[in-house]
């Protein structure tokens, strides 16, 4: 890539940032309601034993996505202590952050050239299985997490020791920049179709010894020898 299109595709990265920030300000609520069943079956996945609630609540300024858990059977976590059916813990995650993964990856797959309006439709439709499929590894699988590190809160309030499992190691995962790095391998797996390839160097056996080639790619699939 040139310095010229690399400007270019810097400059549509920053207009695509502002512009699907401003869709995600304004519209990542609405999105989370639409899926809010398929967040909660995914933490009733994560963790056995719970009946899962999901829902949007406002905290001044911001809004929170609120998991509310409630054990419908036995929950042991250390010894002989555990929490009876019944037992209700609630968890939450800002919708700002929960947004981040999404936001990249539109930002990156809107900055980068397309090949006309097929390649467009293509990129577009995989962005949107690619969206569903991050929200679906971050926001419920952190809101377990953040349950089963209450677990080790309960736990030491009563001298007792718990061993977090994966839930805990990918939420700590996720906090440290998990959600920044997911969207930017998804965009990559996207757009490696999109990137150019080199012209690449060929040996020819002759009659004479050995002559090199150049082959330049003018299309996908006609190749041309020179």
């Amino acid at each position: 890539m040139t310095g010229r299109a690399l400007a270019w595709t810097g400059a549509r990265l920053f207009v695509a940032w502002v512009v699907v920030s401003l869709v995600a300000l304004h519209g990542g609520a609405e999105l989370i309601r639409a899926i809010e069943p398929w967040l909660a079956f995914v933490v009733e996945l994560a963790l056995n034993g719970y009946d899962a609630r999901i829902g949007l609540i406002q905290e001044e300024q911001d809004i929170q996505i609120q998991l509310l858990a409630r054990a419908i059977e036995p929950i042991h976590i250390s010894g002989p202590f555990g929490l009876p059916p019944g037992a209700e813990i609630r968890t939450s995650t800002h919708l700002s952050h929960a947004m981040i993964p999404v936001v990249l990856l539109l930002c990156f797959l809107l900055a980068w050239p397309a090949a006309g309006l097929r390649s467009w439709l293509i990129r577009g439709t995989v962005a949107a299985l690619m969206a569903f499929v991050l929200i679906t590894a971050t926001t419920p699988l952190l809101l377990a997490g953040k349950l089963e590190m209450f677990y080790v809160e309960l736990a030491s309030q009563r001298g007792l020791s718990y061993t977090p499992g994966l839930l805990v190691d990918w939420t700590l995962f996720m906090e440290m920049g998990g959600r920044w790095l997911l969207p930017i391998l998804a965009a990559g797996i996207v757009l490696i179709p999109s990137i150019p390839k080199k012209p690449s160097r060929l040996t020819v056996d002759t009659a004479d010894g050995i002559q090199t080639a150049h082959e330049t790619v003018h299309h996908p699939g006609t190749k041309t020898m020179r």
